[in-house]
């Protein structure tokens, strides 16, 4: 039994210790920081460009996945940013397009080996608009 007192009278005393330390901690707290979070956010919009019927070694091919693109990233920043924000709009459509010309590249690169040599290491994909 004493054994049993002692250990709830230490118990008690720690949990008043603590409260007692939680209680003051703001009253020595510093002068307040200005905290900054700055998000992300992942995957607002995507839309993903097919050119897998495409012949992209024409002309005409390229133009077609040109137009596609075209409208995947204007879809993609009305849904983003809105239709009556030009401003916006202009530079969404920087974004995606800074984003979509190197993956038209590849898909192109692709599409001309594979007419030269019957094959190319480059994998097939669509053009990904991610904002």
């Amino acid at each position: 039994m004493n054994t049993t007192k002692a250990v709830s009278i230490l118990g008690a005393t720690l949990l008043g210790a603590l409260v007692i330390g939680a209680t003051s901690a703001p009253a020595r707290a510093a002068t307040p920081r200005t905290l900054t979070v700055v998000g992300h956010p992942r995957d607002i919009a995507t839309r993903y460009v097919t050119y897998a019927d495409l012949d992209l070694v024409s002309g005409s091919g390229r133009q077609v996945l040109h137009r596609r693109v075209e409208a995947a990233v204007h879809d993609v920043c009305t849904e983003v940013v809105g239709h009556y924000d030009f401003d916006g709009r202009a530079d969404c459509g920087s974004d995606a397009w800074l984003n979509a010309t190197p993956q038209m590249a590849r898909a192109v690169r692709r599409a001309r080996e594979i007419a030269a040599t019957g094959s190319s290491s480059l994998t097939a994909a669509a053009v990904v608009i991610r904002l």
